[in-house]
């Protein structure tokens, strides 16, 4: 999955998810939610792929197994600040949308060995994936509608409404 698939549909589910709690949902910020849905991608492609890519050439390593997804939450539960709540459940979401499972020896690291496989990723086999796999598209189509809906039900072309959200973290609907 790539970034609007990630962000739009993790923004979306929390979104439904405190519909009706709206004191969740105006605590909710909506920054930290969005970096964590990126998180993983975040650190692993700069590791993987920029930094150590002669040794390990995988953009899926350290922050998409379940060790780190563990250590989110259970940092999340212990602090229970905000940040760290939505950090938490971002990543989470973006190690299950990657479907990591299906590569256990990433997924379940360091408990199948200390290595992670290589895996190809040039600019065409990115290409082809985004392209040509059904889950990729279908995941970015419904992350970019999902950001649009929000865009336009909260009014975010109106300046005043996008500084609102940079500023406080929170949608609010707003004239």
């Amino acid at each position: 999955m790539f970034p609007l698939g990630h962000i739009g549909i993790t923004i979306g589910i929390v979104l439904l998810i405190t519909y009706y709690k709206t004191d969740w949902r105006i605590k909710f910020d909506i920054r930290w939610l969005a970096l964590g849905a990126m998180l993983p991608d975040i650190i692993d492609k700069t590791i993987g792929l920029l930094i150590l890519r002669e040794y390990i050439d995988n953009g899926r390593i350290y922050s998409h197994t379940l060790l780190f997804a563990v250590i989110l939450v259970t940092i999340a539960a212990f602090i229970r600040s905000n940040p760290t709540i939505a950090l938490g459940f971002g990543s989470c979401t973006h190690i299950a949308f990657d479907r990591m499972w299906e590569l256990p020896s990433s997924f379940l690291w360091p408990s199948m060995g200390w290595s992670f496989p290589r895996i190809d990723f040039t600019p065409s086999h990115l290409t082809d994936i985004l392209f040509h796999d059904p889950y990729t598209i279908v995941s970015e189509i419904l992350g970019a509608l999902i950001l649009l809906f929000l865009f336009f039900y909260f009014k975010l072309y109106r300046l005043e409404n996008w500084r609102r959200l940079w500023r406080t973290g929170s949608f609010s609907k707003a004239s």
